[in-house]
């Protein structure tokens, strides 16, 4: 059984960061036939995701006895992990609000991992209903980490976080 605990740090923080678990997944794909949305930098947040994303680490050795190096064939073992996270979510439905640490920190960490081989930034992406943490490709690509952490946690279904992971490396 997975439990959720509520962190006020994390749980305050994380308060701004659940409207963006409103949207689908964005990349620059999804933008092909609309504007670019406007991307603002944000090296706070790029700190923020960091902590979060060792949070991630810690947590899938303690709970899962997997240890996540930084690496990109380290993501292959977060599918496993997901699935049962949204197992543990569709038996006890747990308030979305305690999920949100768990979701930011694997959305991280995969931000992370990208990051690491590939470059990006991390800031605000400027949608018509608001500003939502997400990464900015060396390329230019928009994506939306947190999103799709809280995706597959929640709802389950979707592009796995391997694939999502590949996809990115394609932007």
């Amino acid at each position: 059984m997975i439990e959720y605990k509520k962190n006020p740090v994390s749980f305050r923080a994380g308060l701004r960061y659940l409207a963006a678990y409103v949207f689908m997944f964005v990349s620059s794909v999804a933008f092909a036939a609309d504007p670019v949305p406007d991307f603002e930098t944000d090296s706070a947040l790029g700190g923020n995701a960091r902590k979060w994303a060792e949070e991630f680490v810690v947590f899938a050795q303690e709970r899962y006895d997997v240890k996540l190096d930084w690496s990109q064939v380290s993501i292959k073992y977060l599918d496993d992990i997901v699935n049962e996270l949204h197992a543990t979510f569709e038996k006890e439905q747990p308030d979305p609000q305690l999920v949100a640490p768990v979701s930011r920190a694997l959305g991280s960490y995969v931000a992370e991992v990208y990051r690491i081989f590939y470059g990006g930034e991390w800031g605000w992406i400027k949608l018509e209903t608001g500003s939502f943490p997400g990464v900015r490709s060396g390329k230019g690509a928009l994506f939306l980490p947190l999103k799709k952490a809280h995706d597959r946690i929640t709802l389950g279904d979707g592009t796995d976080i391997w694939e999502y992971f590949q996809l990115l490396t394609e932007q």
